[in-house]
């Protein structure tokens, strides 16, 4: 699971770094990931609560379920309550 924001960064690094050919075929594979689309009102949200690198990512958690994370921003996780590997 992943959201959009995590997509757009990776997309634009991808064609940054190796052309757009290989930003183009991760683009085609990801249709497969599941993805939350980060919508104005869960944006919003995620701004109320949480710093800049952690904002969607844990909303996005809370919304759907998991509890727990592999992540390496483990301070702002872990105040946010989140169970890390």
């Amino acid at each position: 699971m992943t959201h959009s924001y995590v997509l757009v960064e990776a997309l634009a690094l991808l064609q940054h770094r190796l052309g757009l050919a290989t930003a183009t075929r991760f683009e085609r594979e990801s249709r497969e990931l599941d993805i939350e689309w980060i919508a104005p009102a869960t944006h919003a949200e995620a701004a109320r609560r949480w710093s800049l690198g952690t904002r969607n990512v844990s909303f996005v958690e809370r919304k759907r379920g998991p509890h727990a994370a592999q992540l390496h921003d483990e301070e702002d996780f872990e105040d946010a309550g989140f169970d890390l590997y």
